[in-house]
């Protein structure tokens, strides 16, 4: 999250998007208010597709075991999905919760996921 780094001072970004998009990170607190901040988040979300799309193939192959790693994959996978459809506002806004999946929608996901097995 970026916002919780921020607090502490900390930003994990990378620089050559942060210049593409014509960030200052000088102070990381700044980071999110920044106009070019809401394109910056959506270039990276797609490169995150990309990966959660390799993530799923390379755990369809395996066992039963990797349950967990799967309940782990589908909360995070919905939660960004349900980020990428926030408005640039909304990305923008620290008060804005990103975490989208509640307690009762993982215990559904862990018990279907469970259930499924593979």
């Amino acid at each position: 999250d970026v916002a919780e780094d921020a607090a502490i001072g900390r930003l994990y970004l990378p620089r050559e998007m942060l210049e593409r998009h014509g960030i200052d990170w000088s102070d990381p607190a700044s980071v999110m208010a920044q106009p070019g901040y809401p394109a910056l988040w959506r270039e990276l979300a797609d490169l995150a597709a990309h990966h959660f799309d390799e993530t799923r193939r390379h755990l369809a192959a395996c066992s039963a075991d990797m349950r967990p790693a799967r309940v782990m994959m589908e909360v995070y996978e919905r939660n960004f999905r349900r980020m990428r459809a926030l408005s640039d506002w909304e990305l923008a806004d620290p008060a804005v919760s990103k975490r989208l999946v509640g307690k009762f929608e993982k215990l559904v996901i862990s018990f279907t996921t469970w259930l499924r097995g593979r």
